[in-house]
C-alpha cells in the first residue's frame, strides 16, 4: 500500500486550489518517478486506459502526473464550464484514483486539518470516499472545537454516513500522566518508576499536550535542568528548579522565546516560510533568495539551520514543512508588519520570476500580494495586481476549482474603481467582473453574484458585453429552480439578439405554421448536405444558438408550449448559417417533433441518425448525452432492435459523465433500465447494472429519475428472488405504496404509470387476470407515455 499525506492551511488555503489533495497525489507521482514506488509502467498503462484523452483535466492540477502518463492520447473536445466542469473534474479524478489502486496496491490518503478545507476539496473528498470501486481509504484529522453545527466538514461527514460510507470516529485528546511517563522513560532509557516524579511535573505544566511536552523537555535540557551525567551514566534532573520553572501560556510563546535566540538571518528565513504557509517549495524559496537585502544571504542555508533546530523538516528533497501548526503560528507572530511582509514577498516573486515560472506559481504570488494589498496606493500597481488576480482566477476556472477562483477575482475587483470602467481599463473591468459572476454562480453565492452583475449591467458599453453576465444569471436562476424567471429572461435576451417568438405559443395553428415553415426550409436539402455544411461563423447567431439550447432545457422540464418553436428556430438558423455544436441537439429534437407531430417514423429516424453523425463530426463530447438520450431513447426504439438502443444509451451515460453532464447522463441510465427489460438481457446482468446506476443517482442527488429506476430494479428482483406476492413491487429497495404516494403528491405521472405498467406485466406473467384488468384501467387513467418505448 502507499500512504499519501496532505495538509490544509488556514492562512494560505487560497494559494493553491485543492491544495492538500493535489499535494498528496503530486507526491505520489513523484515517488513513482523517483523509483520509490514500484510498478511505474503498470500504473502508467492503467491511468492511460482509464482517463486517456481526459488526462489534461488533471495534469493542470497535478504537475507531476503528466510525467507519469507520458505521451497521452489526443485531448477530447469537451467545451464545458460551470457546474458541468466541476462535475467532470470530480468524475475523472475518481476514475484516476480507481486506476492507481487495486487489491494488491491500495492507497491511504491522510489529510490533516480538514477543518480548514475549502468547499471544492470537501466535495472531491466526498466523491472519492463514496466511490465503491476504489481500494482507497481516507484518514482525516480535524479539531472538533473548530467544527460546530453548520460547518461544511460536518455537513459532508453527515452526507457520507447517509449514503452508506463507513465513517469511524476516533477522538484523540491530550496524553494522560501514564502516557507522558511512558514517553519520558522511553526517551531517557529509564524505568517508569524512576521517571514518574519528573513526568508528573511535566504533565501538570503541559496538561499532556504532546508538542508542549516535547518542547518543555527541550527547554529543560537547554536550561541545564535535564542533563546526562557521565559519572552515573544516566539522565538526571533538578526536580526543584523544574518545579519552580515558569511555564509560558502555550506552545507558541515557548517557541517564540526559542526563535528570538536565533540569528537574524535565520529568523528572517523562518518568518518568510511562515508567510508562505505550512509548506514551502524550494523552487519558490530560491526565487526569494535573489533578494538584494544583505540579511538574506544564503537564504537556503538559513532554512537548513531552521530544520536543524527542529522548527521545520524537509519532505523529500524540495519541500520545507513546519513541524507543527503552533510553530508556524509562533514564527508568523514574530513579524512586526505582516501585510508589508506579504507584499514584499509577492512583489519579489513577481519580479524574479520568468514567464514560465510565474505560470506555475501564480496562485502563490497573487495570494501574497492580496494579503498585503491594503498597503498599495499606486494606481498602476493596483491595475497590475488586478490583472494578476484575473489570470489566477481564470486559471482556477480552467481547473474547475471555482471557490478558489472567486477568492482571487474578488480581490482583483477590489483593486479597481468606477473610473477604470470609463477609461483604458474597461476590458479588464468587464473580464474580471464577468469571471467573478461565473465563479460565484457555480458556488451558489447568488446574492453576492448579483452585486457584481449590477456593475456589468450598469457600466457595460453594449448589449454584447453583457452577454456573459446574462448567461451566468440564467444558469443561476435554473440552479435555484426558478424556471419561470429563466424562461422570461432568456426570451428577452433572444429578442435582443433578433430572435422573437409568437405571443401565443399554445395555439396549435401557430405551431403548425412554424412546423410547415421549417419543412419548407428543408426542401431541396439532403442529409449529406446538412452534415457537411460549413461551420457557423456569425457570432451573434452562435450566441442565439447557445441561449436557444439553454432555453430548450427548461422548456422541456416544464413541458412549456414554447419548446417546439425553439427547436424549429435552431434548425432554421443551422440551415442558414451553418453548423455549430448545438446543431446536433437541434436536429435530434427536430426528429422527435416529427415523430410527435406527423408520426413519420422513417423521417424521424433519418433526422435522428443525422444528429448522431453531426455530434460525431463535431466531436462535441458535451452534446453526446442529450443527443443519445433523444435518439436512442425516444426515436430509435420505434425502428431499431432494442439492444442497439441500449448500447447507445450506455454510451450516452458514459460520455455524459465524462463531460460533467450529470443530469442527462442519468436520464440515459434511466432509459437504459427501461429498454433493457425488453431486449432479452439476463436479469442478473440487468440487476447489477441497474444497481450501479441507482447508486450513481443517489450519489449525484438525481432524485427525479431515481424513483423510476428503483421501480425497474424491484420488478427485476421480484422475478429472480422469492417474494410473497411478486405482483406487489415492495421489497428491499422500495415500498410500492410509499413510492406511489410520493409520486402522486409531486405530480411524477411517469412513475405512477410505470408502476401500473410493471404490475400489469407481473399480473400477466403470474396469471392474475383480474389484477391485470385493473392495472389496464389504471394505465389508461394516467394517460402517460411509457418511457418512449413502443
Amino acid at each position: 500500500s502507499y500512504l499519501m499525506h496532505g495538509k490544509f492551511d488556514e492562512r494560505m488555503q487560497q494559494a493553491q486550489p485543492l491544495s492538500a489533495v493535489v499535494s498528496a497525489f503530486d507526491s505520489y507521482c513523484a515517488a513513482l518517478l523517483e523509483g520509490k514506488r514500484s510498478g511505474l509502467e503498470e500504473v502508467r498503462s492503467s491511468i492511460r486506459d482509464a482517463i486517456g484523452g481526459d488526462s489534461k483535466v488533471l495534469t493542470g492540477l497535478i504537475p507531476k502526473l503528466s510525467q507519469v502518463i507520458g505521451e497521452s492520447p489526443a485531448a477530447k473536445n469537451v467545451d464545458v464550464r460551470g457546474q458541468e466542469a466541476q462535475n467532470r473534474l470530480n468524475f475523472i479524478f475518481c476514475k484516476f484514483v480507481r486506476a492507481i489502486t487495486s487489491h494488491s496496491r491500495p492507497v491511504v490518503l491522510f489529510l490533516d486539518d480538514l477543518h480548514w478545507a475549502d468547499d471544492d476539496s470537501l466535495e472531491l473528498i466526498y466523491m472519492l470516499t463514496e466511490d465503491e470501486h476504489s481500494n482507497f481509504l481516507l484518514v482525516g484529522c480535524f479539531r472538533d472545537n473548530e467544527v460546530g453545527e453548520g460547518h461544511p466538514l460536518k455537513s459532508q461527514i453527515q452526507r457520507m454516513e447517509e449514503t452508506g460510507v463507513i465513517v469511524t470516529s476516533i477522538k484523540i485528546g491530550n496524553m494522560r500522566k501514564d502516557n507522558v511517563n511512558e514517553m519520558i522513560c522511553d526517551s531517557l532509557g529509564l524505568l517508569p518508576r524512576q521517571t514518574k516524579p519528573l513526568s508528573e511535573i511535566v504533565h501538570s505544566k503541559t496538561h499532556g499536550n504532546a508538542l508542549f511536552v516535547k518542547q518543555f523537555l527541550t527547554s529543560l535540557y537547554e536550561a541545564g535542568f535535564l542533563r546526562y551525567s557521565p559519572s552515573v551514566r544516566r539522565w538526571t534532573w533538578d526536580i526543584d528548579n523544574i518545579r519552580s520553572k515558569r511555564v509560558t501560556d502555550g506552545v507558541a510563546e515557548l517557541m517564540m522565546d526559542k526563535m528570538l535566540r536565533l540569528k537574524s538571518n535565520v529568523q528572517y528565513a523562518l518568518m518568510v516560510a511562515a508567510c508562505l504557509g505550512s509548506q514551502s517549495e524550494q523552487s519558490i524559496l530560491k526565487l526569494l533568495s535573489k533578494d538584494t537585502d544583505p540579511s538574506n544571504d544564503d537564504f537556503i542555508a538559513s532554512l537548513d539551520e531552521v530544520v536543524s533546530e527542529g522548527f521545520m523538516f524537509k519532505v523529500g528533497s524540495s519541500t520545507y514543512s513546519f513541524s507543527h501548526d503552533s510553530i508556524q503560528l509562533a514564527a508568523y507572530s514574530l513579524i512586526p508588519d505582516k501585510e508589508a511582509m506579504h507584499l514584499k514577498i509577492g512583489w519579489q516573486l513577481l519580479d524574479c520570476s520568468s514567464q514560465g515560472e510565474l505560470e506555475s506559481i501564480i496562485f502563490v504570488v497573487a495570494a501574497q500580494l492580496d494579503r498585503g494589498s491594503m498597503l498599495i496606493t499606486d494606481p498602476d500597481e493596483k491595475i497590475k495586481l488586478a490583472k494578476l488576480n484575473l489570470k489566477a482566477g481564470e486559471k482556477a476556472i480552467e481547473q474547475s476549482v471555482f471557490s478558489s477562483a472567486s477568492l482571487y477575482l474578488r480581490e482583483g475587483v477590489k483593486m479597481l474603481s468606477i473610473e477604470d470602467w470609463h477609461g483604458e481599463h474597461y476590458e479588464l473591468c468587464l473580464q474580471i467582473h464577468s469571471a467573478c459572476v461565473e465563479s460565484l454562480g457555480v458556488n451558489g453565492n447568488w446574492d453576492e453574484m448579483r452585486i457584481y452583475l449590477s456593475k456589468i449591467f450598469t457600466y457595460a458599453k453594449c448589449f454584447e458585453d453583457k452577454i456573459s453576465g446574462y448567461y451566468s444569471l440564467v444558469k443561476s436562476l435554473g440552479a435555484q429552480n426558478k424556471r419561470a424567471d429563466v424562461i422570461d429572461l432568456t426570451v428577452e435576451i433572444l429578442s435582443q439578439l433578433g430572435e422573437s417568438f409568437p405571443e401565443d405559443p399554445s395555439s396549435s395553428e401557430v405551431l403548425g405554421l412554424d412546423f410547415s415553415l421549417t419543412n419548407e426550409w428543408l426542401e431541396g436539402t439532403t442529409m449529406e448536405g446538412i452534415l457537411i455544411a460549413d461551420e457557423m461563423e456569425n457570432q451573434k447567431t452562435i450566441l442565439s444558438m447557445k441561449f436557444l439550447n439553454l432555453l430548450s432545457l427548461y422548456l422541456y422540464i416544464g413541458r412549456h408550449p414554447l419548446l417546439p418553436f425553439t427547436i424549429f428556430r435552431m434548425v432554421r438558423l443551422s440551415l442558414t448559417h451553418g453548423n455549430c455544436k448545438e446543431s446536433s441537439l437541434a436536429f435530434a429534437s427536430f426528429a422527435l417533433m416529427i415523430l410527435y407531430m406527423s408520426n413519420d417514423v422513417e423521417r424521424a429516424y433519418r433526422f435522428g441518425n443525422l444528429a448522431i453523425d453531426l455530434v460525431g463530426r463535431s466531436n462535441a463530447k458535451d452534446c453526446v448525452a442529450r443527443v443519445h438520450l433523444t435518439v436512442f431513447g425516444l426515436i430509435s426504439p420505434w425502428k431499431d432492435y432494442a439492444p442497439v438502443c441500449v448500447e447507445g444509451l450506455n454510451i450516452g451515460y458514459e460520455e455524459g459523465m465524462e463531460a460533467g453532464d450529470v443530469i442527462f447522463a442519468m436520464m440515459n441510465a434511466h432509459l437504459y433500465c427501461s429498454l433493457s427489460l425488453t431486449c432479452g438481457q439476463q436479469l442478473d446482468e440487468f440487476i447489477e447494472k441497474a444497481l450501479f446506476y441507482a447508486q450513481q443517482m443517489k450519489r449525484y442527488k438525481q432524485t427525479t429519475v431515481l424513483p423510476s429506476t428503483l421501480v425497474y430494479l424491484q420488478f427485476a428482483l421480484n422475478l429472480v428472488s422469492y417474494s410473497e406476492d411478486p405482483t406487489v413491487l415492495t421489497g428491499e429497495l422500495m415500498d410500492q405504496e410509499v413510492v406511489l404516494k410520493d409520486a402522486l403528491e409531486n405530480d411524477y405521472h411517469n412513475t405512477v404509470h410505470l408502476i401500473y405498467c410493471l404490475r400489469l406485466w407481473m399480473a400477466y406473467l403470474f396469471g392474475k387476470d383480474e389484477l391485470a384488468a385493473t392495472m389496464i384501467d389504471q394505465c389508461k387513467s394516467t394517460n402517460s407515455a411509457f418511457s418512449g418505448a413502443r
